[in-house]
């Protein structure tokens, strides 16, 4: 693999021309996205803050473990970006709190009403090429059918970062509540009399997650330059499962409730 080769998936030189490319953006022409009310602030680190025990993948793909929870986690791999931010799946506009205070312009996406721009990811979303800045799509790739295609296209309308999380259903407290009580810890899954309005497509897993993602990824124009994967559990048990994980301890993966990927665009 050439010097540049190794550069681009790194996150190295292509990835850094369009990453100063997005963040030369003046700050004037992007309106700071607005949070909640300030009695219900949470700090949001800006700075390119390194992920809790990083190590380098086969491919230069950065691989972390991290005890924080997934908004906290894509807030930190956002920060010091600038431009426009399309959240979808956004539900609650959750994300939008954790990114209070940032030079990031936050709207929304989502197949029902009262958001900013309404999609449909079983479908081309209705955005030209690099219509965005960010792209972020957290625990929604699982919800549709063509996982793959949905992928692509969020990929296509980001003009130089995708953020997105897939849940891992191994995870530990999963295979318990199957054990114990025949059924996932979660209804998403449930056989109903009804058909439910939402549920999820697929039962993702590790290392099933990060195969679908790389193979995703177009490497001609983009790279997945770091994986962060959440622990699961309460604050004490995300913290010790943290601490198995780096410990390299066997099971390892029972321990992830879901892995974040990073995606960005490269200029060769």
């Amino acid at each position: 693999m050439t010097r540049l080769g190794r550069a681009l998936i790194t996150g190295g030189a292509g990835v850094g021309l369009v990453r100063r490319a997005c963040e030369s953006r003046a700050q004037s022409t992007v309106e700071p996205a607005q949070g909640l009310a300030a009695s219900r602030a949470r700090p949001v680190v800006r700075a390119h803050a390194p992920p809790d025990g990083t190590a380098a993948a086969p491919g230069g793909t950065l691989v972390s473990r991290s005890y924080r929870g997934k908004y906290t986690i894509a807030a930190r791999l956002l920060g010091g970006r600038r431009g426009t931010l399309l959240d979808v799946g956004a539900r609650d506009r959750r994300l939008e709190h954790y990114l209070r205070g940032s030079a990031l312009a936050y709207r929304s996406a989502d197949r029902d009403d009262g958001h900013d721009h309404r999609v449909d990811l079983e479908r081309r979303l209705p955005f030209g090429d690099g219509a965005f800045d960010v792209v972020v799509a957290l625990d929604c790739l699982e919800h549709v059918d063509d996982i793959h295609a949905a992928l692509r296209e969020l990929i296509r309308v980001s003009r130089c970062t995708t953020v997105v999380a897939l849940p891992n259903l191994a995870v530990w407290h999963q295979r318990i509540s199957f054990l114990v009580r025949g059924r996932l810890a979660t209804d998403k899954y449930d056989l109903t009399p009804a058909a439910p309005p939402d549920r999820h497509r697929w039962l993702t897993v590790l290392p099933q997650t990060d195969a679908c993602v790389r193979a995703n990824v177009p490497d001609q124009t983009h790279r997945l330059v770091r994986v962060v994967h959440e622990t699961a559990g309460g604050r004490v048990a995300r913290v010790l499962a943290w601490l198995a994980l780096q410990a390299g301890l066997p099971l390892s993966r029972a321990l992830v409730t879901r892995s974040i990927y990073l995606i960005e665009a490269v200029r060769r």
